[in-house]
């Protein structure tokens, strides 16, 4: 027997990947990912597998948006990602901005 109902439901959400580099180009070999969902505002944590600085994560049910911080010892960055952005089939680079280095003196 046919199932119809599934012809027409809507296809699922590709995942979408970041391509994480340090401050000069690098790729990176791990990172943390912190963020929220939108709109359900579900927290979003990982610290998915890395391959040339490219992670892929898949979209949370039917939330739109994913603000993330991304994190690795060669520094941090923030982004917004859509899921009905332009070419979603395409790698978002993300390009780490090196931390500041405090000093405290007395």
């Amino acid at each position: 027997m046919v199932n119809w109902r599934r012809w027409f439901r809507p296809a699922p959400a590709l995942p979408f990947a970041l391509r994480v580099s340090d401050a000069h180009g690098r790729p990176v070999k791990r990172v943390d990912l912190e963020g929220q969902w939108l709109p359900s505002g579900r927290p979003f944590r990982a610290t998915p597998i890395v391959a040339d600085g490219l992670c892929v994560i898949p979209w949370s049910g039917d939330d739109r948006v994913l603000q993330v911080q991304v994190r690795s010892g060669a520094g941090s960055g923030e982004l917004t990602v859509e899921r009905d952005r332009e070419e979603p089939h395409r790698a978002l680079g993300v390009r780490l901005r090196e931390e500041a280095a405090v000093s405290l003196s007395s």
